[in-house]
């Protein structure tokens, strides 16, 4: 990298990206940097830090650095296509703001499906996840339900 990391360090989500805010939109700094500097992108379109790629000693995860850079000359467009294995789309959705996701982390349509905040604790639920989860866990208390019956009967 001829340039060195310029680091947005002042609001920093979970992940260790900078984020600001615009016109009331919560917004991921350096695809905002990208955008500002090169005009519109796709939302299904990842913005990827070079510098990150070429760092070898970087731990990754949230206390990776490179997550808060916005050095334009850092910043790369990558377009989904079927060479991004599904885990790795999975990785990128989460780090976007929710504001920009339009699938879960199972692939369920937000839009379709709808999400809905969790009492008491930060952010959302796919409603379709939290229907199926609900699902497996009346399934499991049926099971049990039968089973102590069976036992009954048996004793």
């Amino acid at each position: 990298m001829d340039r060195p990391c310029k680091l947005h360090k002042v609001n920093m989500n979970q992940a260790g990206y900078g984020r600001f805010y615009r016109d009331g939109k919560r917004l991921l700094a350096h695809r905002q940097t990208y955008i500002d500097a090169h005009g519109p992108i796709g939302d299904d379109t990842i913005v990827d830090h070079l510098c990150h790629n070429a760092d070898p000693t970087c731990p990754g995860g949230p206390t990776c650095k490179h997550h808060a850079c916005i050095e334009i000359t850092h910043l790369n467009l990558i377009e989904p296509t079927k060479e991004l294995t599904a885990n790795q789309i999975n990785l990128l959705r989460h780090y976007e703001s929710r504001e920009q996701r339009t699938l879960c982390a199972n692939g369920h349509d937000l839009a379709a499906n709808g999400v809905k905040g969790r009492k008491g604790r930060k952010g959302t639920v796919c409603l379709e996840c939290e229907r199926q989860r609900t699902a497996r866990y009346r399934e499991a208390r049926r099971d049990e339900a039968e089973d102590r019956s069976r036992h009954l009967r048996t004793e």
